[in-house]
């Protein structure tokens, strides 16, 4: 089981918790199993579609385009991004590999990097 206590940080609300739980069961259940197969792009476009079915995407546009929140809240996307990282984050892997782009360091450090980029907008 992954750690969740950064979702105890002050910057974290009670809404930002319930996002990072209905995210994650959801990603479970709809993102979690999808086959990866020799077509990368037609895995993207089930994914995407998938996210935009789930409303998923409202949380990366301003509610003026059809968005979740008035403004962007990058501390939403922060908790998409590490949940759909950990349930479908094979994708990228994958992808590294299947184009030939993946290195002994992306391998590595893909998670330090995570956690970085958290700390990073949590500063």
């Amino acid at each position: 089981m992954a750690d969740r206590s950064f979702l105890d940080w002050p910057f974290f609300d009670d809404g930002h918790r319930a996002l990072h739980a209905e995210l994650e069961t959801w990603a479970r259940d709809n993102l979690a199993p999808l086959e990866h197969g020799p077509d990368a792009d037609a895995t993207c476009r089930e994914m995407v579609r998938r996210l935009g079915d789930g409303g998923w995407l409202g949380y990366v546009i301003p509610r003026a385009h059809g968005g979740i929140h008035e403004r962007l809240d990058v501390r939403s996307i922060c908790l998409a991004r590490e949940v759909l990282a950990r349930t479908a984050g094979g994708l990228a892997g994958w992808l590294a590999r299947h184009y030939g782009e993946a290195t002994r360091f992306g391998a590595r450090f893909d998670m330090e990097a995570d956690a970085l980029f958290l700390l990073v907008l949590a500063a």
